[in-house]
């Protein structure tokens, strides 16, 4: 093996290595954006689900009182 056939071959796995690190890098924003994006929607359903607890229980006060005032 000549030393520019030894050159090539190292420089070929470092930029193997190298896009194996863009590809990591890539993986790790799109696990954070993902993550993100979850968390929005987990408030979005907390909100909603406060929203129908409030509604529920006020439904549930009207009934009474006009279960009490019958």
């Amino acid at each position: 093996m000549t030393k520019q056939e030894r050159e090539t071959k190292i420089v070929k796995i470092w930029l193997q290595a190298f896009k194996l690190r863009i590809a990591f890098a890539n993986l790790a924003i799109t696990h954070l954006l993902i993550k993100i994006q979850m968390r929005k929607e987990m408030e979005k359903l907390n909100a909603i689900n406060k929203y129908q607890k409030h509604y529920i229980k006020h439904m549930y006060n009207i009934r009474t009182l006009g279960g009490l005032l019958k």
